[in-house]
């Protein structure tokens, strides 16, 4: 990827997103789901913890990274953004054909 590294803030320390293989449709047809991983600040979590936020599953591989780069760019404005962002994703029209 050529992105630059996204500064979270708002509670967040770290930020990973990255695209996996999802379920298999009932055509056979491989999915691919975008996850992102939070690690929250130890001192509002009084402890280090881990918050993973998934996006929907996608037949082309390059919809689940445009859902990754997303809500990885909202990771900036706190957990609250990214999970909006996510919804958001999941709410809208998937594609059933890959492009």
């Amino acid at each position: 990827r050529d992105r630059a590294p996204v500064v979270p803030g708002n509670g967040i320390e770290t930020v990973e997103a990255k695209v996996v293989d999802a379920r298999t449709r009932h055509s056979g047809e491989q999915t691919y789901q975008a996850e992102i991983y939070l690690g929250l600040d130890a001192q509002a979590a009084g402890r280090q913890r881990t918050m993973c936020v998934r996006g929907p599953c996608r037949v082309d591989k390059s919809q689940a990274q445009a859902d990754a780069d997303r809500m990885e760019d909202a990771a900036k404005d706190g957990i609250k953004a990214v999970r909006e962002v996510a919804a958001e994703i999941k709410r809208t029209r998937i594609s059933t054909t890959p492009a």
